[in-house]
Order: structure tokens, then C-alpha cells, then sequence
């Protein structure tokens, strides 16, 4: 807000509750001004302040979409010469047409200066590390058929990595319009096959993963334009290309709290630490049809209530699921966690199975083999678990946010026989951010595209919605 004039011509409206009401916390900046006469002063005073109502109050919103081309109408489709609102209706086109096929599609909103990190997919443990396969050293006579005298390769250490989507945006600030400053990292993993090395006892395997990575992306990004990010080539199809589509957005300043006590009035005490706040985190699955008509119907607004309103009737009619929700409360300035479903224990490590090194006499029988020794393990919790830390000022609950939602998709085995070892395959989604949420309304903070069982392969028609809901319980005035 820019405040044009002399200061001691605004003075009256500094006292008036209506004035105090609507600039908020910027009263006590305006007060500490010199008030100059006008007579010395012949120039207007003119003064650049950021209230809590101007721009350090609003979010921002990135959309990014993947869309699958055949590699003939997307070589035409670069050669125009298009911009990016162009190429993507065009490319929506040829999707209605059946031509074409969203792959994915993932949402995040941060506060001015903040920064957001969305990832999701499996989690897959592979081995890094394995010992031979093992024989006796002496033996004291010959063997009969079908005795087993070795063990196989063991896989002794395993190593963590997500198949899916990671995402990471440092939204700088707005550049007037319509562009926001910002810097973007994002990339696409996917597990092409487990591919089998070394013969006989000593066969490993393996996991082979693409990778699609955006190079980090710096610059003006246009809101409530489709931008053209990067085009990739599919990594298990030649005869594909992937179109990568930006869109940022900003959001309008959730409104302030009205309090009922008036805080400059005499004889108020407040204890601003004492105001106590609650914070709902839900997370929803519908499909992707639902979440672009909402996306088009709402994409600038700070209160998703109404939003979230027609979600609650789409749960009722079977048309979205709940998939988990998360309630904390506490005081402002605090951090708050609630736990998920229940903690899960598994093996990451262990000692191959042992084999007898002297057989004393021949026989038709197998010499003693132990089973492979787990020796460490790692816990995980499941379900959802969420970490804020809400704070409350000027009216508005400034949260930062972050959430996990973990969930046992499979187990996967390694080695064979007494040398196997099973591990787990996890579906994951998180989200890190920090934004401005008015108080007793909800705000979409980010979308995901799930991954089907077994394949980690993106379920194309279905986005998991993640909203968040601040309220004040507690205003901490006496």
C-alpha cells in the first residue's frame, strides 16, 4: 500500500477504529513517522510501506503438468513457433482426442520469499553391496548327487531412493504482473526393469532407472500462463516425448481476523504468546478432471472453503475419498507433530549365511548351512504424520508446514534361497512449504499424482489434494 500526503493530515484516521481495523499491524510503524507541519514541509510526504494486507501476505501457486506426445506430432507441434498458452491448447486437443496423455500433474503454494518442496512415489531399496557365494574348504571324500555345497550371492546393504516426482520452488517475489521471480528444480524417476548380473551362485539384481531432470530454472515465470519448461524424450518408449507445462499463480490476501476486543483501547492486556491455534490437514483423492475444473474455477482466490465445500458432497457421492487427516493444536510460535498409523520395523542390512568349511565324511546329506543374519533395521512411520510450526500475526496465522504420508505398498526379495533377504517398497507423499492462511478458512497447499501398486507408474486420471485449515481458539486478549 503506498501512503501519498502529509502525515499530519492522516493523523485523525490513525485513531479511528475503522483505520486501525483495516492497516492492521502497521499502525505502530505509521506512529513512530515524524510528524512534520505542512508549512516546512511544502512536498508532499509520500511513503512505500508492506502492510499485512499488501503483497507479503498472499501465496503463490505452481502448476506443473506432463503431457505424453507421439514423437511425429510433437516434432510438428515444436516447429510453429508457438507460445506456451498456444502449444498448450494444442496439445490439449490432440489429449481429447485420444492422440496424447497426461502423465502427471502437481500443484504447491508458498508465501512470498519462501519455498516449497513436493515429492512422491516409491520408495525402493535396492542392494549396494554383496558377498560371494561361499563353498566348503576341505572335504574328505566324494560327494553323493545332489548334495549343496555352496550358498549364494547376498545382498549385505541396501540404499533408499523415491521413484516418482521431486520438486523443489524458491518463490522469490512478484515481478508486478504477470510474472513471479522464481527458481525451479524438478525430476521425474522411473523404474524401467531389475536387470539380473553375474551367473550361476553369484547372479545379483539390479534395478535400472531413468531419470528426466529439468536443469535449474531461474527467471520471470508468467502466472495464468501456460510456459513451455522443458520436452523429454520417454525414457521407456522412443516413440514418445514428454511435454513438461508451468503455470504460476498468485492468490489474493486472505483477510485479517476480526477481533472483538479493540487492542489499543486503555485497560487491554494481551499476551500475544498466549493465543492458542489449530491446524487441519487433510488429504483427498478425486480425479484429475475434478481438480482442473476446480483449478480453473478458483486459481487466484486465498479461501478454498467453498472449494473445499463441493469436495466434502464429492466425498459423500463415492466421487473422492479421504484419504487421511491430521488435527494439532497449540499455542502460537510453537511446533506442533502428530504421528501416523503406527511405526514400521525392517531389515537394512545383515551377514550372509555361514556353511560348514570341513566335512568330515562323505554323504548324500547337505552340510549345515545358517540362514543369512539380519544385523540392523530402520522404523518408519506409516500413515500420515505432519510437523507445523503456526504462528499468529497481524491477523492471519503465518504456518509452516510439513507432511508425510507413508503407506506399506509391497515387499520385494533379493538373493535366493537362504542368502534372500526381503525388503519393503513404501508409497510416499510430502510436502514441505510455509504460506498465510486466514484464519477459519481452508487453502489448497498441493496435488499429487499417486502411483499404482507393483508399477510406481503414475495413475494418470486420479491427483491426491493436500488442504490445509488454520483457526484461532484462543484470541489471547484479557
Amino acid at each position: 500500500i503506498r501512503v501519498s500526503g502529509c502525515v499530519r493530515c492522516f493523523a485523525p484516521m490513525w485513531s479511528m477504529p475503522q483505520g486501525r481495523r483495516r492497516l492492521g499491524g502497521a499502525v505502530a510503524m505509521i506512529s513512530k513517522l515524524p510528524v512534520i507541519p505542512c508549512k516546512t514541509w511544502p512536498l508532499p510526504l509520500a511513503a512505500s510501506l508492506t502492510l499485512g494486507a499488501g503483497e507479503a501476505r498472499a501465496n503463490a501457486g505452481l502448476l506443473i503438468d506432463r503431457v505424453e506426445v507421439d514423437v511425429v506430432r510433437a516434432a510438428d507441434l515444436l516447429r510453429r513457433g508457438m507460445d506456451g498458452d498456444a502449444l498448450w491448447k494444442a496439445v490439449q486437443g490432440l489429449v481429447e482426442r485420444g492422440d496424447a496423455a497426461v502423465v502427471g500433474g502437481y500443484y504447491c503454494a508458498a508465501e512470498r520469499g519462501g519455498q516449497a518442496r513436493l515429492d512422491c512415489g516409491h520408495e525402493f531399496m535396492y542392494p549396494t553391496e554383496w558377498d560371494p557365494a561361499e563353498m566348503p574348504q576341505k572335504l574328505a571324500g566324494p560327494i553323493g548327487p545332489g548334495v549343496n555345497l555352496k550358498t549364494n550371492a547376498t545382498p549385505t546393504a541396501f540404499e533408499r531412493r523415491t521413484i516418482g516426482a521431486d520438486m523443489l520452488w524458491n518463490h522469490n517475489r512478484l515481478v508486478g504482473k504477470p510474472y513471479l521471480e522464481s527458481e525451479l528444480e524438478f525430476q521425474q524417476t522411473r523404474l524401467l526393469s531389475m536387470d539380473e548380473y553375474g551367473r550361476g551362485a553369484n547372479r545379483q539384481t539390479m534395478p535400472r532407472i531413468a531419470s528426466q531432470k529439468l536443469a535449474k530454472l531461474s527467471g520471470q515465470l508468467p502466472f495464468a500462463r501456460r510456459t513451455l519448461l522443458a520436452v523429454h524424450h520417454d525414457a521407456s518408449a522412443s516413440e514418445q516425448m514428454v511435454f513438461v507445462f508451468g503455470r504460476g499463480q498468485t492468490q489474493t490476501a486472505p483477510l485479517p481476523v476480526e477481533e472483538e476486543v479493540d487492542p489499543f483501547a486503555p485497560g487491554v492486556d494481551r499476551d500475544p504468546d498466549d493465543t492458542r491455534l489449530e491446524v487441519s490437514v487433510e488429504l483427498i483423492e478425486l480425479s484429475d478432471q475434478k481438480f482442473t475444473e476446480l483449478m480453473r474455477g478458483a486459481p487466484q482466490i486465498a479461501d478454498w472453503s467453498r472449494q473445499r465445500d463441493r469436495i466434502g458432497e464429492m466425498i459423500e457421492g463415492d466421487e473422492a475419498r479421504l484419504i487421511a487427516s491430521q488435527h494439532l493444536a497449540g499455542r502460537t510460535g510453537t511446533k506442533l507433530a502428530a504421528g501416523g498409523a503406527g511405526e514400521y520395523f525392517y531389515p537394512v542390512s545383515g551377514d550372509p549365511p555361514e556353511i560348514s568349511q570341513h566335512l568330515a565324511a562323505p554323504g548324500d546329506q547337505s552340510p549345515p548351512i545358517t540362514a543369512k543374519a539380519v544385523m540392523s533395521h530402520e522404523k518408519r512411520q506409516l500413515g500420515l504424520s505432519v510437523e507445523a510450526s503456526p504462528r499468529f500475526e497481524a491477523g492471519l496465522i503465518d504456518l509452516q508446514i510439513a507432511i508425510e504420508y507413508l503407506a506399506l505398498d509391497r515387499q520385494i526379495e533379493f538373493g535366493d534361497g537362504k542368502s534372500a533377504m526381503q525388503v519393503p517398497v513404501f508409497d510416499a507423499m510430502r510436502l514441505t512449504t510455509s504460506v498465510k492462511v486466514g484464519a477459519g478458512t481452508d487453502l489448497l497447499i498441493g496435488a499429487f499424482t499417486p502411483r499404482a501398486a507393483e508399477t510406481a507408474e503414475p495413475v494418470r486420471d486420479r491427483r491426491v489434494l493436500v488442504f490445509v485449515r488454520g483457526s484461532v481458539a484462543h484470541s489471547g486478549a484479557q
